[in-house]
């Protein structure tokens, strides 16, 4: 039967509708590579799942996967002298690249990038499907079909329908009352927050960059956020924000809109209950948090103002209320024409940028995770940058994409500079 579309489904559609929204995963695998075989593996995989065959009715705001083979995209890239050149190339080259969805469709494309004796695997998919932790398990599915291993008995019964879990807001009073009773300040602190300069809101052209965090400097990151009493996700938080600082300067002359702001988007399956690995769908919740972040706040001074936003969001479990915020723009829409539905988020919603985290160790069950694990998405109509961050191993990556028309070459180079500078000054 088709399954509904929830409200982060409903809005990736809308976002699709204005530009290419993607999301992507890519990592090295050191296995020696043989294409049929990749090949056969990608397509059984997907065919045993039943993720083939999507249609996606926006009218009956319903998505059906009708199941049976299929034949994916398997793009072989030409390395050339530098393959992380061209690894990063293709990513952006795939992020800006739509799926054409309008009738049936396989909404996962596939490339492969040789580099030396190992090989990068890529997966490109259309992100109102599925979030990052289902991709995660396709993907290790993939992998271990491709190394001959069978396919777990249970996994042709993975629920590729699931019920709508963004309700949570009608079904938990507690929660909508104190969602609506914070709502007055969120919509204030939105107001006094610097905008982005974007210089073509009709532009949605992204630009990708990565690099990786060694084990020592990944060691030196969550010793110091211990150190503080922040998780993890608060220090990438202020990595950010203060990364950012020098691009938005502006704000400390502004009366009006005197703070930054940044978001971050999160998988909500441990809150919902969900199985990961046997449920394929979109789980998502986020928050936004915002700050002066005055040019004399160290970084974990930073962190630590970031925390006390953060704890208050997750006791009060106000990451939910981000359901409230999408649903009212979806509202509005059909008001606003295509031109003034690319400036509406831009002037109401005036984030500079947002992070993705994931600890794939924590989900690559059944074996050791791959190396160099890159993931990222485009940024939409509301975050102009986003900011990866992934641990595999005992080391971490970090990704970068970023919307062209605010953040220039020369401003990205600027932003990782100060970034991998503050990183660097957390290793012992």
């Amino acid at each position: 039967m088709p399954g509904p579309l929830n409200i982060f489904q409903r809005t990736m559609l809308h976002w699709n509708d204005l530009h290419p929204y993607n999301a992507l995963h890519a990592f090295r695998v050191t296995t020696p590579f043989d294409f049929e075989q990749l090949t056969r593996a990608v397509n059984e995989t997907l065919a045993a799942a039943g993720l083939t065959n999507l249609t996606f009715d926006q009218r009956r705001q319903k998505l059906h996967y009708r199941g049976g083979p299929t034949t994916s995209e398997i793009k072989l890239v030409a390395p050339g002298n530098d393959a992380q050149a061209a690894l990063r190339a293709e990513i952006e080259a795939q992020l800006n690249r739509p799926f054409e969805f309008s009738q049936t469709f396989n909404p996962f494309r596939f490339f492969v990038v040789p580099a030396g004796t190992s090989w990068f695997l890529g997966a490109v998919y259309f992100h109102a499907a599925a979030d990052g932790e289902s991709l995660l398990h396709v993907l290790r599915r993939i992998l271990a079909a491709y190394a001959g291993a069978p396919l777990p008995a249970n996994y042709t019964r993975v629920e590729v329908h699931p019920p709508r879990q963004d309700r949570l807001l009608r079904q938990h009073g507690r929660v909508l009352l104190r969602t609506l009773a914070d709502l007055p300040a969120h919509i204030r602190k939105l107001r006094r927050s610097f905008r982005a300069p974007h210089q073509d809101p009709s532009n949605g052209q992204n630009a990708f960059d990565c690099f990786n965090l060694t084990p020592a400097e990944l060691r030196g990151l969550l010793a110091a956020a211990k150190s503080v009493g922040v998780t993890v996700n608060d220090l990438v938080l202020a990595l950010l924000m203060k990364s950012l600082s020098p691009l938005a300067a502006g704000r400390h002359t502004s009366r009006k809109r005197p703070l930054l702001s940044v978001g971050c988007i999160f998988n909500l399956r441990n809150d919902l209950a969900v199985d990961g690995a046997q449920v394929f769908g979109l789980f998502l919740g986020g928050f936004v948090v915002h700050d002066a972040a005055p040019d004399q706040m160290g970084l974990l001074e930073l962190a630590r103002a970031v925390q006390h936003q953060t704890a208050a969001i997750k006791r009060r479990r106000l990451f939910y209320s981000v359901t409230l915020d999408l649903a009212s723009v979806l509202r509005l829409l059909p008001f606003y024409s295509t031109e003034r539905q690319k400036k509406l988020y831009l002037k109401n919603y005036p984030l500079w940028g947002g992070i993705t985290n994931m600890n794939v160790n924590a989900l690559w069950r059944e074996a050791s995770p791959p190396e160099d694990y890159y993931r990222t998405v485009s940024t939409g109509p509301v975050t102009p940058l986003v900011l990866g961050f992934t641990t595999a191993r005992d080391a971490a990556t970090i990704t970068l994409s970023s919307r062209t028309t605010v953040f220039s070459p020369a401003m990205i180079q600027r932003f990782r500079q100060d970034l991998v500078a503050l990183i660097r000054s957390l290793t012992p």
